[in-house]
């Protein structure tokens, strides 16, 4: 059927089996740095020079990458397949509509007919539904899909900025939401349904900032980030709207977000029963492992803007979880969104900064 789409879905399948194998095979097969006697002797030395985690991560990653490529190719072909079959099974049976309306002759079907049935199958637009998804998402989940996206921004030499708005890349970003383990399959059924350019623009409007509900960031957060970045600005005798708005700190200010990396991590491994006493000790100093000053800060910045917006004092505040775990989800959210502005071009980071301080 010249309407149909051409595929040899026999070699598909048969390339896309051989490939399986290949990777099953180096998963079994690749050498462990980790585990060779040679280069345990080296990093108990200090001679390894972190080649080893270098080394094992890398391989991790590359398995990773090669089984997105085959669940997105498998994807690309289930999606053509359906859309086939949906034209097939209209176009059958305005065929038999035909028939009766000629009385078992050889009429041919209306042309109104043959785009109706195209239309059906065209894709919908389900933003609002695909919207819902992202905002009931838990914070991990926003991290993991925030990383997909830098990673896949990197792989293509481009800002996130420009990944999320050139239609070329509408259709990479789809794909790799769709071969996403950290994507429901609730989202994936509308993304699979809906128009392609939906997820790109979704994501657009989110880590840009224009749906601050999704990223945490009420006013209270607004307030935290903004007497962190005071702070980065005192400490280099700057104003703060100079500091976001003048294009020579714009390094300056992208070091200073990359303190907002390792808060959704830290904040992930708190159970309601620690909760209160780990991020007591951070407040005070104490415990704090490896964080370094500046995620010192914006913890301590966060405790002080939870305390005063519920009018509590500090222990009280921390001694029942309850007080503070939506606050910890929209700090970890919004430190998802901030991480991701060093992704974007230095004009698109200190455009979205300034309107979200209000500093224009």
């Amino acid at each position: 059927m010249s309407d149909s789409t051409k595929m040899n879905l026999e070699q598909i399948n048969s390339i896309l089996s051989n490939f399986n194998t290949t990777i099953g095979n180096f998963k079994n097969a690749y050498v462990k740095a980790s585990e060779e006697n040679f280069f345990k002797i080296l990093k108990d030395a200090a001679l390894e020079n972190g080649f080893v985690k270098s080394y094992d991560d890398n391989n991790i990653q590359l398995i990773s990458s090669l089984d997105t490529v085959k669940s997105t190719i498998q994807t690309i072909v289930e999606n053509a397949i359906q859309v086939d079959t949906g034209i097939e099974d209209e176009i059958t049976s305005l065929e038999g509509r035909g028939r009766t309306r000629g009385g078992g002759g050889s009429q041919s079907i209306e042309e109104d007919d043959v785009i109706t049935a195209q239309t059906q199958t065209q894709l919908i637009d389900n933003s609002k539904e695909q919207l819902e998804q992202y905002t009931n998402m838990s914070m991990s989940d926003l991290s993991l899909i925030a990383s997909e996206l830098g990673i896949l921004a990197d792989d293509n030499n481009i800002t996130l900025d420009k990944l999320l708005t050139e239609e070329d890349y509408t259709l990479k970003i789809q794909s790799t939401l769709l071969a996403s383990p950290n994507i429901s399959d609730n989202l994936k059924n509308l993304i699979q349904v809906g128009n392609i350019d939906i997820s790109q623009k979704i994501l657009l409007n989110i880590f840009s900032g224009n749906v601050p509900e999704v990223v945490g960031m009420n006013d209270d957060m607004k307030n935290v980030i903004k007497t962190y970045l005071q702070m980065v600005a005192d400490s280099n005798n700057l104003s703060l709207e100079t500091l976001l708005r003048g294009p020579e700190y714009s390094n300056v200010l992208k070091d200073s977000l990359k303190n907002f990396n390792n808060i959704p991590n830290y904040l992930g491994k708190l159970t309601d029963d620690s909760m209160g006493l780990s991020l007591l000790d951070v407040y005070d100093g104490n415990n704090i492992g490896d964080m370094n000053s500046g995620e010192v800060s914006i913890i301590r910045n966060f405790i002080d803007t939870a305390s005063e917006s519920k009018s509590s004092n500090i222990e009280s505040l921390l001694g029942n979880v309850s007080n503070i775990k939506s606050d910890v989800t929209n700090l970890g959210k919004s430190s998802v969104f901030m991480t991701n502005l060093t992704k974007f071009s230095n004009e698109a980071t200190t455009s979205i900064l300034s309107t979200l301080m209000g500093i224009e």
